[in-house]
């Protein structure tokens, strides 16, 4: 079935207490990758030595990189992916864990629709000890998908969710896999954090080259230290507080500027490929409006924009 070159790109940050269970989730799929690669961002922990034993004991090259300046979320994905030579690419957090026919069936959703460029799959949720989290649906994906009766495989049309697809992140960046051609009109990365999975679903939907299989095919861990995502569905005291501390810490507001950054590269990308006349157009117009605002608050010292 595998003709073509599969890489794995993994962003990393202290990940001792997970990433040896992602990783041997990963060598021991029904179809292997052919590489493995991992960008850390300056862990201190024991993320390398874990690495490292781990590569020692299986057959798969893995490639790890820590002499990168330091980019924070987003750029340490790009900074992965960027040396992934595969001909497909899946995009892999530190600490969940792989169904052993992910590769498998994805692959399957490439080669049914040729034309595919982005793979998303279903998912369903685990906690800090591996146990499944009811009550919360499968995923970010269940509203848009799941819930609208899709099953199977089926297309995200560019004419039914573009516009969500510059309002919303429609599914987690564990969840994809892109092909080469996609990084062709993907890359760069908008120069913010915490974004490459919207970047990568929106230039794909754009494109009209994404598509959905229903097929659980990943377990995406929830815990009290998540950089984002589903973490906010978490109800414990201690992580609503540490969110809540957040917020209150100033140097979060870069949030905004991320939303403004990244709301721009939504825009010159419709433009480029004509799609200026559409209401999602005018949705993201308002968003990148509403961050100048808030930015502007933000300098006036209005407490509004400080708590933003």
């Amino acid at each position: 079935m595998k003709e073509k070159k599969i890489s794995v790109a993994i962003a990393t940050y202290n990940g001792e207490k997970y990433i040896r269970k992602q990783l041997e989730s990963m060598i021991e799929q029904s179809i292997l990758p052919d590489e493995i690669v991992i960008s850390d961002d300056g862990s201190t922990d024991c993320t390398k030595n874990i690495v490292q034993a781990l590569s020692k004991e299986t057959s798969i090259p893995i490639k790890w990189m820590e002499d990168n300046p330091r980019h924070g979320y987003n750029g340490n994905f790009e900074w992965a992916i960027s040396h992934c030579s595969g001909d497909y690419i899946f995009i892999s957090d530190q600490d969940d864990i792989w169904e052993k026919t992910k590769i498998e069936k994805v692959l399957e959703v490439f080669e049914s629709y040729p034309e595919a460029e982005c793979v998303i799959h279903e998912y369903s949720l685990i906690d800090s000890e591996d146990r499944p989290i009811p009550g919360f649906g499968n995923s970010w994906t269940k509203q848009f998908f799941l819930d609208k009766g899709l099953q199977g495989i089926q297309k995200v049309d560019r004419d039914t969710y573009l516009g969500v697809s510059v309002s919303a992140v429609m599914a987690n960046g564990m969840a994809l896999c892109i092909n080469r051609s996609l990084l062709e009109s993907a890359f760069p990365f908008p120069k913010c954090n915490g974004l490459h999975d919207y970047w990568l679903l929106f230039s794909s939907i754009v494109n009209d080259t994404c598509f959905w299989t229903s097929n659980i095919l990943a377990k995406y861990r929830l815990h009290d230290d998540n950089t984002c995502g589903q973490s906010r569905f978490n109800k414990a005291w201690n992580v609503r507080i540490k969110r809540m501390g957040k917020k209150l810490n100033l140097s979060q507001c870069g949030n905004i500027t991320v939303r403004l950054v990244c709301g721009e590269a939504v825009k010159k990308r419709m433009e480029e490929v004509g799609l200026i006349d559409l209401d999602a157009y005018r949705t993201i117009q308002r968003v990148i409006d509403i961050g100048n605002k808030e930015i502007a608050a933000m300098k006036a010292g209005r407490i509004k924009g400080l708590l933003l």
